[in-house]
């Protein structure tokens, strides 16, 4: 049987008319090469379907074009989202993913997938972050000379970061509940040890009191529709109120459930706000007005950050910060 003979860069360099250099500056995506060979070059790599050599192209360059993730909490929608957007903004910046989800949020575990991500030679780091009070030092210590970026750390942090202003979505989705002449709001949280969560409660906290209203009504729940509805049933127990602000659009639906199951309408007795602008809020019954969080912004805003943290050592260390915006739907009201 004979071999087949692998394709080399001087057979792309013969059949497109270059040398064996420029050929190598369009493997390597170098700028230095004019649009028109680049089209020629890339035309021949096709027809003679050339793979580069991974190994040789990481000796020639000293880069891998490969990015960690660190990843948590993807069971539910925010940091699912996150993972999926980042990997599409790598993708069509010519860098691969290698993902190490962890189990719980802990320096020991962080170490762990940090090693295991430097053991294969990663350009860069990314890790989602959500979980409150991580030692921010100890993560810097840890990453030691290769570049990061951190998604979802507490607002403020002196540290690489993409992450969306909690603080101004919660307040927008407050505001708009006061703005329809509502005075007793209650706000379905996610557990309090996340980040975002944290945020949002204490926003919410906060907009009520500048206006002079209380902020007592209030239950911590999981992120889930089952526990939307379990809160909200505890809420129509103990309190009375008009409006529901939840942490996110799945504790929501919960809400709506179990609110129509208590013989209560939406939005005619009870006005209610979710978080995130999930694809199915539109769809819910009523639909839902909620948070946007544009994720796709946020994949694109820490691909680029990362890569100008690896392709240049002076670019500013700092909290990129990105803002949602109110989606206004069926699910809220005026107080009549």
């Amino acid at each position: 049987m004979t071999a087949i003979k692998q394709v080399t860069l001087n057979d792309v360099a013969k059949a497109s008319g270059v040398s064996y250099q420029t050929v190598s500056r369009v493997v390597n995506n170098h700028p230095s090469v004019a649009v028109k060979t680049r089209k020629r070059v890339q035309k021949a790599i096709d027809q003679l379907g050339y793979q580069p050599n991974e190994a040789a192209r990481r000796l020639a360059t000293g880069r891998s074009n490969t990015i960690g993730l660190i990843s948590f909490g993807t069971a539910h929608y925010g940091p699912s989202q996150m993972s999926v957007n980042i990997e599409r903004a790598l993708k069509t910046r010519d860098f691969s993913l290698i993902i190490s989800s962890i189990d719980a949020m802990t320096i020991d575990e962080l170490k762990k997938a940090i090693t295991y991500l430097k053991g294969q030679l990663v350009d860069g780091i990314i890790m989602i972050t959500p979980i409150a009070d991580i030692d921010l030092s100890a993560v810097t210590d840890l990453c030691q000379n290769i570049p990061f970026i951190m998604i979802d750390v507490h607002q403020g942090a002196h540290i690489p970061s993409v992450s969306i202003d909690q603080a101004y979505g919660a307040e927008l989705a407050t505001q708009h509940l006061l703005d329809l002449g509502h005075k007793h709001v209650a706000h379905i949280s996610g557990p309090l040890d996340w980040n975002d969560a944290r945020m949002r409660y204490k926003s919410w906290q906060d907009t009520l009191n500048k206006n002079n209203l209380k902020s007592d009504i209030h239950k911590e729940a999981d992120w889930t529709a089952q526990g939307g509805y379990d809160a909200t049933r505890e809420l129509i127990k103990q309190h009375t109120f008009s409006a529901l602000f939840a942490a996110n659009d799945k504790m929501a639906l919960g809400a709506i459930y179990a609110l129509r199951e208590n013989g209560k309408r939406v939005p005619e007795d009870i006005s209610i706000i979710g978080f995130d602008d999930m694809p199915e809020a539109a769809f819910f019954t009523p639909s839902l007005t909620t948070i946007r969080q544009d994720f796709a912004v946020l994949g694109v805003q820490t691909a680029e950050y990362l890569i100008a943290l690896i392709d240049n050592d002076g670019t500013p260390l700092h909290q990129r910060m990105l803002y949602p915006s109110l989606i206004q739907r069926n699910s809220t009201q005026q107080l009549e």
